[in-house]
């Protein structure tokens, strides 16, 4: 004989729970310049200044290592911005070799690094012109390491570092790893944005497909004071006059305001560069 059962009787899912959740905003009632997610198509401009707004919204300056056509740059932005290049003609404040910087450390707030990714593209290549630097792949993480430890050395608060994990020669080339390997903290963020413009196809990749194509930048944040993320004040909006001293911009600060160097020693250094002494 089979035994009879008798029928289960079906509970309210979270019987137990006697106090009400806590309200979620529903995010497509928040303006959508209070937010940013992970992985968002926005312009390369959009993407600084979110990262600036969300990762370092304690600067106030800022240098473009690599300012090339302005493209990180709408106006928008929260910081007051130096650009340098090595090529005078896309210099916007100075020209100057991303391998070495002629700051002294802590100079700016944030430093922003866009490095050219790909090297050794072939003759006949429909990328070679606007992506290649480099003779080998070694030859591009040597100098991508440069500018990384560069950019730290120069940066008071953090970095931005623009990178694509790409294929070049059948072979997944992991830029990313590079930087986190130069940079010596812990990383703090990270904003993944697919190109604004359609990929570039090479028609000699040919058919059928053996890698992913890749069409997206990842944008890596690092700051100095850790990982760990926490509210953080923004800094006074009145940066005040810089030191005019070679080799230094710092804030000379309330206390030499009336002075044109930060320290005896840039003081010291302008006065050579003037030919006199003071």
């Amino acid at each position: 004989m089979t035994a009879q059962h008798a029928p289960l009787e079906r509970l309210p899912l979270f019987a137990d729970v006697t106090h009400s959740p806590a309200p979620i905003t529903p995010i497509r009632d928040t303006s959508p310049v209070d937010y940013l997610f992970s992985h968002m198509k926005i312009s390369p401009a959009q993407t600084i200044t979110e990262l600036l707004r969300i990762c370092f919204p304690d600067a106030r300056t800022a240098l473009d290592m690599t300012f090339g056509k302005g493209n990180f740059w709408d106006g928008t932005a929260h910081v007051e911005l130096t650009g340098m290049d090595g090529n005078p003609k896309r210099a916007r404040d100075l020209v100057g070799n991303f391998h070495a910087l002629p700051f002294s450390p802590d100079a700016f707030d944030v430093c922003i690094f866009d490095p050219p990714f790909l090297s050794n593209g072939g003759k006949r290549s429909i990328m070679r012109a606007q992506y290649t630097a480099y003779r080998t792949v070694e030859e591009a993480r040597e100098s991508i390491t440069r500018g990384c430890q560069e950019a730290w050395r120069v940066a008071r608060l953090g970095v931005v570092i623009k990178v694509q994990d790409h294929h070049h020669g059948c072979r997944f080339v992991r830029m990313s790893d590079w930087v986190r390997a130069a940079v010596p903290m812990e990383q703090y963020d990270e904003l993944l944005v697919p190109n604004e413009h359609p990929k570039i196809v090479d028609p000699k990749w040919g058919q059928p497909q053996i890698s992913t194509y890749r069409h997206h930048s990842a944008y890596m944040a690092f700051r100095k004071d850790g990982p760990v993320h926490k509210r953080r004040q923004p800094a006074p909006s009145h940066i005040g006059p810089r030191c005019a001293a070679p080799m230094c911009d710092k804030p000379i600060g309330h206390l030499r305001s009336v002075a044109a160097t930060c320290s005896p020693t840039c003081r010291k250094r302008l006065a050579r560069q003037r030919g006199g002494s003071r």
